[in-house]
């Protein structure tokens, strides 16, 4: 038989309403230090657990949260998730996490899931636009904030990151070490690729670099994309080849640098790469990635904190965080960039 406040209440000495004061607000001034540890030592040796969906009943709230997202296998999106549920638990509030795997239907299907389940609020990755009427309909019932990217249409606030000037600090960075043609393996038909292909844009053109659409290669952000954008920029002549890569993502920049090194290049002598995101991976790589870290966790935390601002008040702010160049060992000047720097100082 699960343990109730009046079992708590009789091993400890006191009141039923004293044990619901401790227990449902730890920081009540109206109960004494000495008295709060006998309730607490008491709900702990009886082995309490708390009925959260009776409590919520009360608060006409079920505790629960949606979190819908895009996949979690090689992904940073496991560190917001992490964030999320650290903030969740100390609100008292459990998760429920669905995973659609870049298919729309079930994108669908799982805000659907959600909604018939009555949560409290759901923190969502937008990914497809086919899903926009929807996100219309469920904003109007419950607290939604969207993570990592946004939807302008949307009323419900963001937590995002700068993803654009992560990709101009990363381009910006082999400029400053003399790299003068610099490829691109990005992504066209993705909110963050689009935004990174910007941010690689403006560093071009503020340092005044002609933009040259040959050295963008459609690589995606997985390791078979980086590799097969590697491949098609081998076939470059030599003396056309980059002498750096900016990859959108750290799995397309490991499978790049894989692909060099069995073409006998060397990394970064003769060609430097820069990825985005920074896996837990890339200071282990077999040349550790210069990468933009984004705020991973970061996002997590402050989605959940705003999604239960919204759910007190029915407000919450949007949010961008910033992001920061890792430099680590894959980033050098080349030795073609280092020969050409040297031809132009003369």
């Amino acid at each position: 038989m699960a343990t109730t406040l009046k079992d708590i209440a009789k091993e400890a000495g006191v009141s039923v309403c004293t044990v619901s004061r401790v227990l449902n607000n730890p920081k009540s001034i109206q109960v004494r230090d000495e008295t709060r540890r006998r309730v607490l030592v008491a709900a702990q040796r009886l082995n309490y657990r708390p009925n959260i969906m009776a409590r919520g009943l009360v608060k006409k709230r079920t505790n629960l949260i949606g979190v819908v997202v895009s996949s979690l296998t090689n992904s940073f999106l496991s560190e917001t998730v992490q964030g999320i549920q650290d903030v969740a638990e100390e609100l008292g509030c459990s998760v429920l996490l669905y995973t659609h795997r870049h298919n729309p239907a079930k994108e669908a299907e799982y805000l659907q899931v959600l909604r018939d389940k009555g949560v409290d609020g759901i923190i969502w990755m937008p990914v497809f636009e086919s899903n926009l009427p929807l996100a219309l309909e469920l904003e109007k019932e419950i607290p939604l904030i969207q993570i990592h990217t946004a939807f302008k249409s949307l009323t419900s606030p963001y937590v995002t990151a700068e993803h654009e000037k992560g990709a101009y600090l990363a381009t910006e960075h082999l400029i400053k070490l003399g790299h003068r043609r610099i490829a691109h393996f990005g992504i066209s038909n993705d909110t963050h690729g689009k935004l990174r292909h910007l941010g690689y844009l403006r560093a071009l053109t503020e340092y005044q670099i002609p933009y040259d659409p040959r050295l963008v290669f459609e690589a995606g952000y997985d390791w078979h994309g980086g590799y097969a954008s590697a491949r098609e920029f081998l076939k470059l002549p030599v003396d056309q080849r980059p002498t750096a890569v900016f990859c959108c993502g750290d799995l397309a920049a490991w499978g790049a640098i894989q692909c060099f090194k069995k073409a006998g290049l060397e990394v970064p002598e003769d060609v430097a790469v820069v990825g985005f995101d920074d896996l837990t991976i890339t200071p282990w790589m077999e040349v550790p990635l210069t990468t933009i870290a984004l705020p991973k966790v970061e996002t997590g935390r402050v989605a959940m904190g705003k999604l239960d601002e919204k759910i007190q008040t029915g407000e919450a702010e949007s949010v961008c965080l910033d992001v920061r160049l890792i430099i680590r060992e894959s980033s050098r000047a080349s030795r073609l960039a280092g020969v050409l720097n040297r031809a132009q100082n003369c």
